[in-house]
């Protein structure tokens, strides 16, 4: 939470000598001038913030689930500020919606359960008809190799011999008939000479001849054709036919496998998702659960309970917790701080930024607690400036920053407004007077020192100096007594 930071440089004395400051003691009806006797000494130059105390340590208090985003409302809560101890409940949050999601996911399950199983017993089923399938397949191939096998070996090789058994018989038929045409020739030619009637028989065993050699031309030129049509036609023709049945067989035999993997595949792949979506479903049931749990929120260590988180800006609007409220996945809604270590939660103003670095001593002043007074040291300063207003970009730049402090009292608690010095130099061995003593003329610097019963002014020299002291560097000297213009306080 981010306090309206006051700053001015606060100078605050260090080391000074006894009777340092000296104030003339006033008779009754005197003047009432005030004086100060110079003294060497030393004093510290500060810078002057407000803040907020803070815990180290705390358990941050909130719904740590994944689900659940704009569905929870607080229904029970401690109320705030007080002590509790470890695993006291602290908040608790609806479930409503969280049941029914459990009820919606475990239908899912089921649901998905029962659709998985028949996957199975439908991926049994495919494996049994592609076996079928692809039986027959290879069934009809092995009919076609052996029909393939059967016509190559012994069929086409059967027949081509017949035919030309055949064309062999047609040919000595030939011969034979063309030996008899000769020999009724010769027997008619030596008829002649004899009876007609031996002519006549003679001219008829000539044309007998003739019409045998003529039959027997006719068988053997038939018996060379069929075997030529079986060599150029029939055979190429059929040993193709049987081959390409073979082949087509195969390739049946590889689609009805390709084919069948496809479906295998199919059906894992939807068994896959299968498995998959109750694993999520599973999971999501799990998460229900496991959030249902969180629902609780419980404390983990003793201490007190304080609600809302700890924040440095002072223009957000604290959320009230209360019943009823909603709240956000991982949005703090309480803490237990742990009150043995305490940090400062401080804004340094911008044009003081190159002033302070890291390691400067630090003093501490709580205002609920005006007797405690603290130490610390700047531990940690933001790397980048924030507008002190965040949606007015023009007004004056901090840096947010951290002071740690090993000191603790029962007395503090996270949250209050405490007043931190912060000692940028220390000033050590040198002349210095309030600067109520210095006034300025034309540029220069003036004193008004004690001479006898009256003053006299003279001109200074001025080095270093804060809003309670500033160092003379020349013009007075030890033990002179300077004039306070204004009066005590």
């Amino acid at each position: 939470m981010f306090y309206r930071v006051q700053v001015y440089v606060v100078l605050t004395a260090m080391a000074l000598l006894s009777g340092c400051a000296e104030r003339a003691k006033t008779p009754t009806g005197e003047s009432l001038d005030r004086f100060y006797t110079v003294r060497r000494g030393g004093f510290n130059i500060a810078f002057r913030l407000e803040g907020q105390l803070d815990a180290i340590s705390s358990q941050q208090l909130r719904f740590d689930g994944k689900r659940g985003h704009g569905q929870l409302k607080l229904v029970e809560l401690v109320p705030d500020r007080t002590t509790v101890v470890s695993n006291d409940v602290i908040f608790k949050l609806s479930d409503e919606w969280f049941v029914e999601q459990e009820k919606d996911l475990t239908r899912k399950l089921q649901l998905a359960e029962e659709d998985y199983k028949l996957a199975l017993q439908d991926l049994e089923m495919i494996r049994a008809d592609n076996l079928t399938e692809l039986k027959s397949a290879v069934d009809a191939l092995r009919d076609a190799q052996e029909q393939y096998e059967k016509y190559k070996d012994e069929d086409a090789p059967r027949k081509k011999t017949d035919l030309v058994q055949v064309t062999q018989d047609a040919s000595t038929a030939y011969d034979s008939a063309k030996r008899g045409l000769d020999d009724a020739k010769k027997a008619l030619t030596d008829a002649i000479s004899q009876e007609p009637e031996a002519v006549t028989a003679a001219e008829k065993k000539v044309a007998d001849a003739e019409k045998t050699l003529s039959a027997a031309e006719q068988a053997m030129d038939k018996a060379f054709y069929e075997l030529r049509i079986f060599k150029r036609y029939e055979y190429p023709q059929r040993i193709s036919k049987l081959e390409e049945a073979v082949m087509k067989s195969q390739l049946t035999v590889q689609r009805t496998i390709v084919n069948n993997n496809a479906k295998i595949s199919k059906k894992r792949i939807e068994i896959a998702n299968r498995e998959t979506l109750i694993i999520d479903y599973r999971n999501d049931l799990r998460d229900v659960r496991a959030d249902m749990e969180k629902l609780v929120i419980r404390a983990q260590a003793d201490g007190m309970l304080i609600h809302g988180e700890n924040r440095r800006n002072r223009w957000d609007t604290p959320k009230e917790i209360k019943v009823g409220a909603d709240v956000s996945i991982g949005e703090p809604i309480g803490l237990i701080p742990d009150v043995t270590k305490f940090k400062v939660q401080v804004n340094i103003p911008e044009e003081y930024r190159s002033h302070i670095k890291i390691g400067l001593p630090v003093v501490i002043r709580a205002k609920a607690v005006p007797d405690l007074t603290l130490t610390g040291e700047i531990v940690r300063i933001s790397g980048a400036s924030t507008p002190i207003i965040p949606w007015d970009q023009s007004s004056p730049k901090v840096y947010a920053s951290d002071i740690s402090t090993n000191e603790a009292d029962e007395r503090l608690t996270p949250g209050m407004t405490v007043q931190v010095e912060i000692v940028v130099e220390k000033v050590a061995d040198v002349l210095y007077v309030p600067v109520e003593g210095i006034y300025n003329r034309d540029g220069k610097s003036f004193c008004k020192v004690r001479a006898g019963d009256g003053q006299i002014e003279r001109e200074v020299k001025t080095g270093r100096f804060s809003t309670d002291y500033v160092e003379v560097t020349g013009g007075v000297d030890e033990n002179d007594q300077v004039l306070l213009d204004r009066p005590a306080a």
